[in-house]
């Protein structure tokens, strides 16, 4: 799998385990219940929504990861999911919280609990 964020993939900055998503439809304005009680949907596109919860890192690797991420829409190549080959898309990148976890004795701070959000802006150009 990938997901390359301006051409960086962040895979390996992720939790063995904290990487999910999910398909959004986009309804368009031709859906009803029918008469008989039946739904009638009028799903015009889908789109993913990407979240990650990242591995505790340094604060060294956090500036990194956070500076590919601060455009807030970035261009992603990614596997995806239901087709199981690689596309590109524009994400908005959103939720992206941490928290302090510790200085080591050498000096090196540490950073956890790092989340974010991705979800697909088709048509959209980087800002």
């Amino acid at each position: 799998m990938i997901f390359e964020v301006n051409g960086v993939d962040i895979v390996p900055f992720a939790m063995v385990g904290g990487i999910s998503w999910k398909r959004i439809n986009v309804e368009g304005g031709n859906g009803m219940i029918m008469a008989d009680g039946t739904e009638r949907k009028d799903r015009i596109a889908a789109r993913y929504e990407w979240s990650f919860a990242f591995k505790p890192m340094t604060a060294a690797d956090q500036a990194t990861l956070l500076q590919l991420l601060s455009p807030r829409i970035v261009q992603v190549s990614y596997t995806d999911p239901e087709a199981n080959d690689t596309d590109t898309a524009y994400y908005y990148v959103s939720d992206v919280p941490a928290g302090y976890l510790v200085q080591r004795t050498n000096g090196v701070e540490y950073w956890g609990g790092m989340t974010a959000t991705f979800s697909m802006q088709p048509g959209k150009a980087p800002a």
